[in-house]
């Protein structure tokens, strides 16, 4: 049995589990499990939102860093499409540690909403796969310049 702890890191875990068997005595058994999960990496913030007008220089910025007992490396990222973002991974310091800041830009030059996913590869056996969400919402001022 695999428990996706998605979105519980750092946090503690529970869940029920009814089994059933073809004993006659104990039919259904019920099992609890429980514990915390353990924080790998923290991103900060967990999602990029790009919001404005098409006219601006719409870029956010995430930060992922490994925790110290879970050291990686990041060894490829792509996006899920990539039509309406520019993105770039830098590997930087604080404090000796090493992080790495992602660097996102909006491309999308008329309004509307949209949403990608950029993929981050890890060497870590704990944790392959790092997503980072994208959220872009690019309004159209009108002819007086409002909204």
């Amino acid at each position: 049995m695999n428990i996706n702890t998605t979105g519980f890191s750092g946090r503690n875990l529970r869940k029920n589990i009814s089994v059933y068997t073809n004993d006659a005595k104990n039919p259904k058994l019920s099992l609890k499990i429980r514990g915390r999960v353990e924080k790998v990496v923290t991103i900060t913030p967990e999602e990029i939102r790009l919001t404005g007008f098409p006219d601006q220089q719409l870029e956010g910025k995430v930060a992922i860093i490994p925790e110290d007992k879970y050291p990686f490396k990041i060894v490829n990222f792509k996006a899920r499409s990539g039509r309406s973002i520019s993105f770039k991974l830098t590997l930087k310091k604080s404090k000796g540690k090493p992080y790495y800041l992602l660097t996102v830009k909006n491309l999308r030059k008329k309004k509307g909403r949209y949403s990608d996913t950029i993929y981050l590869e890890t060497d870590s056996k704990v944790r392959s796969k790092i997503r980072i969400n994208i959220h872009g919402d690019i309004f159209e001022k009108d002819q007086k310049g409002e909204i």
